[in-house]
């Protein structure tokens, strides 16, 4: 596929998600979201060049960016975001923070349980599921147990990782957002080329 195919399915997916991604992942939800293969390759270099397009005056309404490193606001391409965030969303501090991890985790729950209802038991969705599981290591064990002797109906772990991450991704998220607040706010301000791909 080409990049002007590729392009509205991943910030279709990103729309979702509002944390930086990592391209192996968006490759994955792409995947299973639509059902076609998508190279980790080529999801990585959108948004390089997203970058080279914006340079050349080519128009967009909304871009593939770099998440943007905390405190510097560099271009951090290992991960990809859209220009119509707010920068404190696109932060990233030696990557992504247990509040980002969360949110991942809660969104790609959300999109396996999406395929799940529709009967999708494709090889994607099993390895997202692998990924959620791989991400899930964040969550307490004792917590997951305790969400699971409080339940009569036995839940997949799909949902029981998606409510739990739901629960701890709130007071984390707010407290991020506090200490970023000023750089945040200072990158929104600066020029379009910089704000969406980095200074």
């Amino acid at each position: 596929m080409e990049p002007q195919e590729i392009r509205p399915i991943v910030l279709g997916v990103l729309s979702q998600f509002y944390v930086p991604v990592t391209a192996h992942d968006l490759a994955l939800l792409a995947e299973v979201a639509t059902g076609l293969g998508i190279s980790e390759g080529t999801v990585a270099n959108l948004a390089r060049q997203d970058s080279e397009d914006f340079s050349g005056g080519i128009e967009r309404d909304f871009w593939v960016c770099p998440a943007l490193d905390y405190p510097s606001g560099s271009a951090n391409y290992d991960y990809s975001t859209r220009s119509d965030w707010p920068a404190r969303s696109r932060l990233v501090a030696d990557g992504l923070s247990e509040a980002q991890e969360l949110a991942t985790l809660r969104n790609m729950c959300d999109v396996a349980a999406i395929a799940e209802e529709r009967g999708d038991a494709s090889p994607a969705l099993r390895r997202l599921i692998e990924r959620i599981d791989e991400l899930a290591i964040i969550i307490p064990g004792p917590r997951i147990a305790e969400m699971r002797s409080r339940r009569t109906v036995r839940t997949s772990g799909v949902i029981l990782y998606r409510e739990i991450a739901e629960d701890l991704y709130g007071p984390l998220v707010r407290a991020a957002r506090i200490e970023q607040r000023e750089v945040a706010d200072a990158i929104d301000r600066l020029p379009a080329s910089q704000k969406y791909f980095g200074r």
